[in-house]
């Protein structure tokens, strides 16, 4: 991940909604983060290639198990699935070099189509598929900031 792109992962509503999880249970002892927990009880089938490419052209993967859409240096949208074919994670990126406003209302519509809610890894937070609170946090972020003024983010 570059620093200029901003990480959000889909959430499926069902596992936010269940009172016995938590934002914290998505990290190890590390400080990592894994969203595959949240999928593996919450599997729909979702036909994911016409769900995404209206939004960003497919790629070529290197792996059987890594859907891709659009570019890797720029914005993208990757879908990691289990040898089952079942989800194990939705995650898109985006470049805030360039306008994403368009992309960010399509995110949005994908979150609501999925019944998902978007995580943002970050800030250790996830916010309703609401294009407000993605705008805030997206001007709060690390990329923002490094966009905004690179010299005065890398010396801080």
């Amino acid at each position: 991940m570059a620093t200029y792109q901003f990480v959000i992962q889909l959430l499926p509503r069902a596992w936010i909604e269940n009172k016995k999880n938590s934002v914290g249970s998505l990290y190890d002892e590390e400080g990592f983060y894994d969203v595959a927990v949240a999928w593996e009880a919450n599997q729909k089938k979702f036909d994911l290639e016409n769900i995404f490419f209206w939004i960003l052209p497919k790629k070529k993967s290197w792996s059987k198990g890594l859907w891709i859409w659009g570019d890797e240096e720029e914005n993208d949208i990757q879908v990691s699935l289990l040898e089952n074919n079942c989800i194990e994670s939705i995650r898109f990126r985006l470049d805030l070099r360039k306008s994403v406003d368009d992309l960010k209302l399509k995110l949005i519509e994908v979150a609501i189509k999925l019944d998902c809610y978007l995580f943002l890894p970050e800030f250790k937070s996830i916010i309703a598929p609401e294009i407000t609170a993605l705008n805030e946090a997206i001007a709060h972020s690390n990329a923002a900031r490094f966009v905004n003024d690179p010299k005065k983010f890398l010396s801080g």
